[in-house]
């Protein structure tokens, strides 16, 4: 329902230069099932089911900035790959197979993910994240 709910969002946006009425449409219904989303998640967790995604999750301090912090790295990083490749492909005339330019990137964040779990297991939090934060400044200036 979640996904439907952001989809339902992103098509009202995407409307939004066509039809002023669809894009309301769209957006309220879009909001309206995301709400349907999360009552239906405390109605799980208020009979004891275990959800997908505890609201709890969002209360805690800890949670809510690694998750602030990989949404604008990933915002960072999809977003400058977007708007490179259309760069490349629209103002250079380059082929859609510029985004082979951009494997780099994706291999990073593939092998950091895999080992994640290990590296968490044998090194403090703290020193996981200033790493990134380092890695992601020189890999920026190369």
């Amino acid at each position: 329902m979640s996904a439907v709910g952001l989809v339902l969002i992103v098509a009202g946006i995407l409307a939004a230069d066509d039809n002023v009425w669809l894009m309301l449409a769209l957006l309220a219904l879009g909001v309206l099932v995301l709400l349907w989303f999360f009552r239906g998640v405390r109605a799980k967790e208020a009979s004891g089911r275990e959800p997908l995604l505890s609201l709890s999750l969002f209360r805690n301090r800890t949670s809510n900035l690694g998750l602030v912090t990989q949404n604008v790295q990933w915002l960072m990083l999809l977003g400058s790959s977007f708007t490179v490749a259309a760069y490349l492909q629209v103002v250079r005339g380059y082929d859609a197979g510029t985004g082979v330019i951009f494997t780099a990137a994706t291999l990073g964040l593939l092998a950091s993910s895999l080992t994640a779990e290990r590296l968490a297991r044998r090194r403090a939090q703290r020193t996981l994240i200033m790493t990134g934060f380092v890695l992601s400044v020189v890999a920026s200036r190369c």
